[in-house]
């Protein structure tokens, strides 16, 4: 490890132990791992650090050795479905074919009860909303390549997907009680689409690509209305 980020995981270690949620930027199965292992550190001095949910913001390649740690750590893989559907290209030229099987591997983190957040990371792919839970349903990209999707194993159903952008991001952020679900008591944010997610994600997911919003409420006032 470099000074600068020897530097940076002291200030990090201070942050935790402060009782602030870290979320870390990691991007490869190194990456990843770093994190693991300063956050197994940290437990070790406190327990109770666990319960803040901390994230591993992309969670892009997991080590299979890792998997159960991840679990077991309570870390949230904070993920992006856009780059599911762009990444693999290049991806796959940079780290084979063999490290690739781990890349965005959802499926496997939820078999192995690992929970999932998802967010555009705005602005680096396309932030459509549409794009992100077609992504995530289908791993392929707008034109639909590649057709049975980057790692087909791996996609998500269109309630897990929805999930991942609503109750689950809640939860991400210690919110789930506020956020995240049409429930009496909490806050009123709602969005009104005009095609039915949860059925056009399981029939026709590139169908979801032509949805489209007729309505933004935040804190039950209308902010947004198409014409």
């Amino acid at each position: 490890l470099d000074e600068n980020w020897t530097s940076q995981i002291g200030q990090m270690d201070q942050m935790i132990q402060a009782g602030f949620q870290i979320n870390t930027h990691a991007i490869g199965d190194k990456a990843n791992r770093e994190i693991l292992e300063f956050l197994e550190k940290n437990f070790a001095i406190n327990p109770e650090l666990k319960k803040l949910r901390h994230r591993s913001e992309h969670a892009s390649v997991i080590h299979p050795d890792d998997y159960q740690r991840f679990a077991d750590l309570d870390v949230i893989a904070s993920a992006q479905p856009p780059y599911v559907s762009e990444d693999p290209p290049w991806a796959l030229s940079r780290i084979g074919e063999e490290r690739a099987k781990d890349m965005y591997a959802w499926r496997k983190m939820r078999r192995y009860g690992i929970r999932l957040a998802f967010g555009s990371d705005l602005d680096s792919y396309d932030h459509n909303i549409f794009y992100g839970i077609y992504g995530a349903i289908t791993r392929a990209n707008k034109q639909g390549f590649p057709e049975e999707g980057f790692l087909p194993g791996e996609k998500l159903t269109s309630e897990e997907a929805i999930r991942g952008y609503t109750n689950w991001a809640a939860y991400s952020a210690l919110i789930e009680d506020e956020v995240g679900a049409l429930k009496r008591g909490m806050w009123a944010d709602i969005t009104v689409v005009d095609k039915d997610l949860l059925n056009v994600g399981a029939t026709n997911p590139a169908d979801l690509m032509n949805a489209d919003v007729l309505m933004t409420i935040v804190g039950g006032k209308v902010i947004y209305k198409r014409d």
